[in-house]
């Protein structure tokens, strides 16, 4: 029995440290990985890292229905440097059954200048500042910080970052909770709880202050998007131009509404941090 604990002990050191915590979903590389800082050619590129055979940290997944692959949302060290980026899947080995897929929370806006770092904490790697007045979408929360996505002036491509949740107006909903996907399928059940009490709180008629904008938001109007994917729109109706999709599971602030032509009411949303319009059909009850 020492025998085979010993052999046990050894066998445990000669491991990579990472794969001693068996919640973590971890992911061993078979290539070198290019990086963006959202799940998507469509962002900012923080560049290219590590090398075959390290291992990194998987934190969460998103389908890119443009060119149908799996991006994920990875964290490593590199250098003296931390990051928490994206990359192709297929640019690893990983159980993808395991990697909790993201949703987004709601919307919001940075209300003062933020030092804005590629991981929730000031430990990661320095991504600039974000700027009072830019309107944001909030994806996840935790360790005190906010991870959002908005479009960069500077490079005309969408950027994710994180920053101090106290400066967005999202703390006034988020400012105390964890809405970070937790490492191992055991834990997702915590993840769409967390998602079930907002909309809990909606349905309620909340009037948690979150968000900018104008129409008829209250704090409360909230839809989700239960159709596999729908078109949001420029304008009120199926004959405008389209700007950007949304996915089921998807939740949104609703700051107007309007019914076209046909009898179809549409709502105003923000998606990437433009105002667009959604028809009410993709969603399952229209309003909270």
């Amino acid at each position: 029995m020492k025998k085979l604990t010993a052999m046990l002990l050894v066998l445990c050191l000669l491991l990579p440290c990472s794969l001693a915590f068996a919640d973590h979903v971890q992911a061993r590389l078979n290539q070198r990985i290019a990086t963006r800082t959202g799940p998507g050619t469509g962002y900012t590129e923080p560049g290219t890292f590590l090398s075959a055979g390290s291992y990194v940290t998987v934190i969460s997944k998103k389908w890119d229905r443009t060119n149908e692959i799996w991006w994920v949302q990875v964290d490593f060290t590199s250098g003296s440097r931390r990051y928490r980026v994206y990359t192709g899947s297929w640019r690893m080995n990983v159980d993808l059954s395991r990697v909790p897929e993201e949703l987004i929370l709601r919307d919001c806006e940075v209300q003062y200048n933020t030092p804005a770092y590629a991981g929730p904490g000031s430990n990661y790697a320095s991504m600039g500042t974000v700027y009072a007045g830019t309107r944001a979408t909030l994806y996840q929360v935790h360790n005190g910080y906010a991870q959002i996505e908005f479009r960069d002036s500077g490079s005309g491509l969408m950027k994710r970052v994180w920053l101090d949740i106290g400066n967005t107006t999202a703390r006034k909903d988020y400012g105390n909770t964890e809405t970070f996907p937790q490492y191992g399928s055991a834990n997702y059940a915590g993840w769409y709880t967390t998602l079930q009490e907002v909309y809990d709180r909606n349905r309620s008629g909340s009037t948690g202050g979150g968000g900018t904008g104008g129409g008829n938001h209250g704090g409360g109007w909230q839809v989700r998007i239960t159709s596999t994917s729908g078109n949001a729109r420029s304008g009120p109706g199926a004959n405008y131009s389209h700007v950007a999709y949304v996915n089921n599971g998807e939740i949104y602030t609703v700051y107007d509404t309007a019914v076209a032509s046909n009898g179809v009411t549409w709502f105003k949303i923000m998606v990437y941090g433009q105002y667009c319009w959604i028809s009410s059909g993709l969603t399952n009850t229209g309003k909270y």
